[in-house]
């Protein structure tokens, strides 16, 4: 009898307990509603939800974390996202692990702008499961911003994407076709299919845009192909990387502005589907680049700043090459331009080699003693003025003629040339070694050694009317002094001028004889007439050596002369003073 109440109460508290769990998790159902149907935020904790249409609408941010999943259980949750009231839908992924998943619905985004944040190994995957029409009533911008990871798997027509940094990965069977790409950070597409920008009407422009670096990656295909208005990414666009299996194939129209930006090609395939296109810059560190044929006198490719090879392969550019841009080789591999090359800026080949077809000028050319220029006709150098140009590496145009042209000056070390002659026209050229082949200046400026030192002509040597041999001379001997000796005939015109020039680094003492290695067996009236020189007044020449001496003019060091002058100031003065007194005095 005593127990029964025990047990009446524990049953009644056990049924309490149990109402109170019910309750419970009504409550938990209606807040959920209420909270969802009212714009709250909503945070997913290391669980999956699943959403059906009758969830309502939802107007602010999911909140996902840890591993938690989103999924739909419906076909359509277009009813899950309704918006009224303009809001852009916010979505953040948050922690590792976490993931939402939307599998497919074609106006579930009625909104303007979608904004997705993801933190690292988070992403938002559209149209994972079953590929469908996702965006197809989208008109608004997907902004992908930060460090966020979105994974489009599905099909999708006519949207704009807005990447603010992180990855849009691109991966549908079906293929995707945007309608702008507009790059305001750092930022990666991956492509596993293809992805087309391009425009179908006048009216509708579709265009990549900004001016960060794009990063593409992937197996897929990716084709902008912009026209008109639409050339305004000033950006890098990067095709592949270095670590990069395979790599993307991307076809490149009219999509980037021709005073800013440029392509880099890194692995995969480029495709110029456009014979006049023209870029800011272009570089090259490998992949392949496919349909560079030539188009008659039209240049399929135009650069307006830079040419870049930078790869230790070797690149067979058939294109034709045109506009104001410079051209430069490194890397240590090998450029062989083998269509029409008419660009006009500066050549520079810091490390590789660099080769044409047919005849060539270069402007302005430099590099280092790692660079090689080569080509089967004649080659013709022209350095602009005020210029100063360097070339230490190798040229060769096998039996044909180099030509030195401009009114600037190049340096050249002639142990590295080879060719049937070299033509110097105008400017200064400066050239040291062992030169095999014949030196013709006729006109402009010419001196052994690109500082001070020695110029060997293995074949002929001619100095014609217009034109000086520039004699530099750091000392008294020949070994401190610039040389020129010829092997072959020696040609030397009446009208030409021979130059004596001090060094920097000389100062001459008074009465210094010095000595200037010049070709022997020439006239020796004839190198007397020709020679000029502030500094000196006592020349002889030695045909038997071509031991050339000259004896300082009387010209004082600068203190002495200053001395000297202060002096004749003196004597003058004293001399006027005198003067005036003996006149007073009569």
């Amino acid at each position: 009898m005593k127990t029964a109440p025990v047990f009446h109460i524990m049953y009644f508290n056990l049924l309490s307990y149990a109402q109170k769990c019910i309750f419970a998790v009504i409550f938990c159902f209606v807040f959920l509603a209420v909270q969802i149907g009212s714009a709250a935020d909503y945070y997913i904790n290391n669980e999956t939800l699943s959403v059906s249409s009758e969830i309502g609408s939802f107007d602010n941010m999911f909140h996902v974390q840890g591993s938690g999943l989103l999924v739909s259980d419906n076909t359509d949750i277009r009813a899950a996202f309704t918006y009224t009231d303009g809001t852009p839908l916010h979505i953040q992924l948050k922690n590792s692990g976490g993931k939402w998943v939307v599998p497919q619905s074609s106006s579930m985004f009625a909104k303007e702008n979608i904004y997705v944040t993801c933190a690292d190994e988070t992403y938002l995957a559209f149209g994972q499961w079953s590929p469908s029409d996702l965006f197809t009533s989208f008109t608004g911008t997907l902004f992908v911003n930060e460090t966020a990871d979105v994974r489009i798997e599905t099909t999708g027509w006519g949207f704009n994407v807005d990447l603010a940094g992180g990855t849009l990965q691109f991966s549908s069977g079906m293929g995707f076709k945007a309608n702008v790409i507009n790059i305001s950070k750092d930022s990666t597409l991956t492509c596993s299919d293809w992805l087309v920008l391009e425009n179908q009407t006048e009216a509708n422009l579709k265009s990549i845009t900004g001016t960060r670096n794009l990063t593409v990656l992937g197996n897929g295909y990716v084709a902008f192909n912009g026209y008109g208005n639409a050339t305004k990414y000033e950006g890098k666009f990067i095709v592949g990387t270095s670590v990069t299996t395979g790599g993307v194939h991307a076809e490149i129209g009219n999509a980037f502005n021709p005073n800013a930006g440029g392509v880099i090609l890194v692995n995969g395939t480029l495709n110029f589907n456009n014979n006049t296109q023209t870029l800011y810059d272009f570089e090259y560190r490998g992949g392949t680049l496919e349909n560079f044929a030539d188009s008659g006198d039209t240049p399929s490719l135009t650069i307006n700043h830079e040419f870049k090879f930078n790869s230790s392969e070797t690149l067979n550019f058939a294109t034709s090459l045109a506009g104001v841009g410079s051209v430069v080789v490194d890397g240590g591999g090998t450029l062989n331009f083998t269509g029409n090359t008419s660009y006009t800026g500066d050549t520079t080949i810091t490390n590789g080699t660099l080769s044409f077809t047919g005849s060539k000028t270069l402007n302005n050319l430099s590099g280092t003693n790692t660079g090689n220029l080569s080509t089967d006709a004649a080659l013709t150098l022209s350095t602009g003025t005020d210029k100063v140009n360097t070339y230490t590496g190798s040229i060769n145009v096998g039996t044909n003629t180099i030509t030195v042209s401009g009114e600037g000056r190049q340096q050249l070390v002639a142990d590295s040339i080879t060719a049937s002659e070299i033509i110097h026209q105008s400017g200064m050229l400066d050239v040291s070694g062992q030169l095999n082949s014949s030196l013709t200046i006729s006109g402009g400026e010419i001196s052994p050694g690109i500082t001070l030192g020695s110029l060997n002509v293995g074949e002929n040597f001619s100095l014609g009317a217009d034109a000086t041999l520039r004699m530099d001379i750091g000392g008294i001997t020949t070994e401190l002094n610039d040389s020129l000796t010829v092997l072959g005939t020696v040609s030397f015109d009446p009208e030409s001028t021979i130059f004596l020039n001090f060094a920097e680094s000389y100062i001459p003492n008074m009465e210094d004889t010095v000595e200037i290695q010049l070709p022997s067996g020439m006239d020796s009236d004839l190198i007397l007439n020709i020679l000029n020189s502030e500094f000196y007044n006592l020349f002889s020449y030695n045909p038997d050596t071509g031991v050339l001496s000259a004896s300082v003019a009387g010209v004082p060091e600068p203190s002495t002369l200053c001395l000297f002058l202060l002096a004749m100031a003196g004597v003058l003065y004293l001399k006027k003073c005198s003067t005036s007194k003996n006149e007073k005095i009569s």
